[in-house]
């Protein structure tokens, strides 16, 4: 009896902790660079991908959230954060900004740069695979949507011109683990303007290798804030919180995915 007592005293206090952890006040949160546009809307994205009329296409498609992270992986289809467009050949294509916005983040890594992009105050572009980013390209400067950033990269021997795109968006109003925000990866492709997702849907009726392909993909569209929840923010993983131009207490991947009985995701198995 004593211990049905204790248990039934060990729920309550986690209840009353896990309600007073999501009720907390919202903690400060300040922004690395300028916040330009001043808005806290979303972008309506263009798309600066390979061109249809001046390259072959040769695969396209939306892949999760944890495509290619390691021993984060997991061999599931998972909601779409990502849109990848290959092209053929091995000329490189202009990588431009696909909205107005702060560059917070440059990686200048031959062939796998990568460039961020946050517009307003609460969505971030991260275009990635980029190369031959221009020297005076540095975080804190403002662009505009069509600025060159830098060209497609080859990802690899044999491999065409490779431009991804993907998008998070920043919760700072979220009062879950004591109030500190959350940045999450979204699907991006309600995000694009009518423009963006007719140049979308040419790019694939243009693709070569509709086996590389996913074909439904654009049919695909979820809630525009459906992303992969388990996709956080942690020093270890490219949703950095510090590569999105924030500084806050956020919540880090290890503590998010055991709170929802998700840290399996991190055994490898």
């Amino acid at each position: 009896m004593r211990k049905l007592v204790w248990t039934m005293v060990a729920g309550l206090l986690a209840g009353v902790f896990f309600a007073c952890d999501r009720l907390g006040e919202p903690r400060e949160l300040t922004y690395r660079y300028g916040v330009f546009p001043e808005t806290d809307g979303p972008p309506a994205l263009a798309y600066t991908g390979p061109d249809p009329d001046r390259v072959s296409i040769d695969s396209i498609g939306a892949f999760g959230g944890w495509e290619g992270g390691g021993n984060a992986f997991k061999p599931v289809r998972e909601p779409a954060t990502e849109i990848e467009v290959r092209a053929l050949g091995d000329a490189p294509v202009p990588v431009r900004a696909p909205c107005d916005g702060v560059l917070v983040y440059v990686n200048r890594e031959g062939q796998h740069g990568d460039v961020a992009i946050r517009y307003g105050r609460r969505y971030v572009v991260k275009l990635l695979h980029v190369a031959e980013i221009p020297e005076g390209l540095e975080a804190g400067m403002r662009v505009r949507q069509g600025d060159v950033v830098g060209k497609t990269g080859l990802i690899g021997p044999g491999e065409g011109p490779f431009w991804e795109l993907e998008l998070d968006k920043l919760y700072p109003e979220s009062t879950a683990f004591g109030g500190r925000p959350l940045l999450v990866a979204v699907y991006p492709v309600p995000y694009f303007s009518e423009e963006g997702r007719a140049a979308l849907e040419r790019v694939r009726k243009a693709v070569e290798n509709p086996e590389g392909s996913d074909p439904d993909w654009i049919a695909d569209a979820s809630d525009p804030d459906a992303g992969w929840l388990a996709y956080v923010p942690s020093r270890e993983m490219w949703a950095d919180p510090w590569k999105a131009g924030y500084d806050g207490p956020f919540v880090e991947l290890r503590e998010y995915l055991e709170r929802f009985g998700l840290d399996w995701i991190l055994s490898g198995d």
